[in-house]
């Protein structure tokens, strides 16, 4: 091939467009997929740190991972504020809207505020929300205190073992049955397989 040859191909390639990295390509997510994002870093921020007693870090590396492949992109990008004392986490998603706020309160574990919601208006006081906190019941036995309420119980779990054995039982029962009568068993086997 000849030096003519060689700049032509070499302009036809320069000619052919060149496509953008992937990143450039994707669209700038809109407003819900952004609040959805903050609530969802809100909602994992505030379980982990409240219920679960994580750090940030911690959370951040493990929970905030491998979630809904639409909000993962956005969330590491979105400011979070752990409010200890009111034991809150806000996470800012629109200059113009409120943040997602994510609340923990005893007993019930954290709960997440509708979008642009405002949270002094929304959230009842603390002790509004929730039950009772499992470490502080009372250690003496139902019905004057708390302890064995949360037991379970042992009849119903023995009665639906043995249900599904009876259930498994006459199931394999008829189905070898049906097998010999289509003559896909051995009449034979029935005895030694049912």
């Amino acid at each position: 091939m000849g030096w003519t040859a060689k700049a032509v191909m070499a302009a036809a390639l320069l000619a052919l467009p060149v496509p953008a990295p992937v990143a450039a390509q994707a669209p700038a997510p809109d407003q819900r997929t952004l609040a959805l994002a903050a609530g969802w870093k809100a909602l994992f921020l505030c379980s982990g740190t409240f219920v679960a007693g994580m750090a940030e870090a911690d959370i951040a590396a493990n929970d905030l991972q491998g979630g809904y492949p639409e909000l993962e992109p956005h969330v590491a990008a979105l400011p979070a504020s752990v409010a200890r004392a009111a034991r809150t986490v806000s996470v800012g998603f629109d200059s113009a809207l409120p943040p997602r706020v994510a609340r923990y309160a005893r007993g019930q574990g954290c709960t997440l505020l509708p979008i642009g919601a405002d949270p002094p208006q929304v959230m009842p006081p603390a002790e509004f929300i929730g039950g009772p906190d499992p470490k502080e019941q009372d250690s003496r036995p139902w019905p004057q205190g708390d302890a064995g309420v949360h037991m379970p119980q042992r009849t119903w779990s023995v009665a639906k073992s043995l249900t599904s054995a009876s259930v498994a039982k006459s199931l394999t029962s008829a189905l070898v049955g049906r097998a010999a009568m289509l003559g896909v068993l051995d009449p034979a086997c029935r005895a030694r397989c049912g």
